[in-house]
């Protein structure tokens, strides 16, 4: 049996740097739809270290792609940092959906 997942609001906030005082600054934040599951589980990064997930989000192939470190906010209102973004396409090669990994801020 195949799960439904609502669509909500995701505020996506890109990454710019770091300020004086070490603090990550975000560009304004753009409202994309998407499916958002909840779950704990953990992420292989590119450096070989593991690190636990709190979220996956589902977003469309138009949504701006999200990068590591980028900030994403559902409608819960909690605030996530994006440990990982992949791009899932079609078997003819067709950008289907970018799903995102991400930790409680």
């Amino acid at each position: 049996m195949r799960r439904r997942l609502a669509l909500e609001t995701i505020g996506l906030e890109v990454f710019a740097s770091l300020d004086g005082q070490g603090l990550p600054s975000y560009a304004v934040s753009v409202d994309v739809k998407g499916h958002v599951v909840r779950e704990d589980e953990l992420v292989l990064l590119p450096d070989g270290s593991q690190v636990r997930s709190d979220l996956r989000i589902y977003v469309g192939p138009d949504a701006p792609a999200a990068a590591h470190k980028d900030r994403v906010t559902p409608d819960d209102g909690i605030a996530y940092i994006v440990l990982k973004s992949r791009e899932v396409k079609t078997l003819s090669g067709v950008v289907d959906h970018y799903e995102l990994q991400a930790r409680e801020e």
